[in-house]
């Protein structure tokens, strides 16, 4: 996996994300439509004599619906908060400068954000970006995401005996 590349397109879409989250809460909120009163006339029943009721069938579907949007939400929110925590731990620098290019409304170049940061934008996009992304990339995706060979004691401990 590219974590480089994974990394920022979860800055790119940052915003997407809490909008996401807002429509699944407006969803959720939603109240049902087209549920009626349970009808023995026109529930069908089987060799089991069984009852499918339409109107079961829709309070489960509408359950099943309300499960999965619970679950994307808090995907979502997860990913939110791992972005935030690990942008807490940037430099004031990288802070503004993924502010600026991801978070901002306008979309501005790297010349732009170099001027408004007063530093050279190669700097600013190879260096500082870099920098800030590969930080985030470990605060999303972990130790895989550093690019060092990972210690795992229990393999050591099996190799040594």
């Amino acid at each position: 996996m590219d974590y480089f590349k994974a990394t920022e397109a979860y800055l790119y879409n940052y915003k997407s994300l809490k909008v996401y989250i807002e429509n699944i809460d407006f969803e959720l909120k939603e109240e049902p439509t087209g549920l009626s009163g349970i009808s023995y006339e026109e529930e069908k029943t089987g060799k089991t004599f069984r009852i499918t009721s339409t109107v079961e069938n829709e309070v489960v579907a509408r359950e099943k619906a309300m499960q999965y949007l619970n679950r994307e939400k808090n995907i979502a929110l997860y990913a939110i908060k791992k972005i935030d925590k690990g942008i807490e731990s940037l430099s004031s620098l990288e802070k503004r400068i993924l502010n600026l290019k991801y978070f901002s409304d306008e979309k501005l170049s790297w010349r732009q954000i170099g001027e408004i940061v007063r530093y050279n934008p190669d700097h600013c996009r190879k260096k500082v970006r870099t920098d800030a992304i590969n930080k985030l990339a470990v605060s999303l995706f972990g130790i895989a995401a550093t690019k060092i060979p990972t210690f795992d004691p229990l393999l050591t401990q099996k190799n040594a005996v």
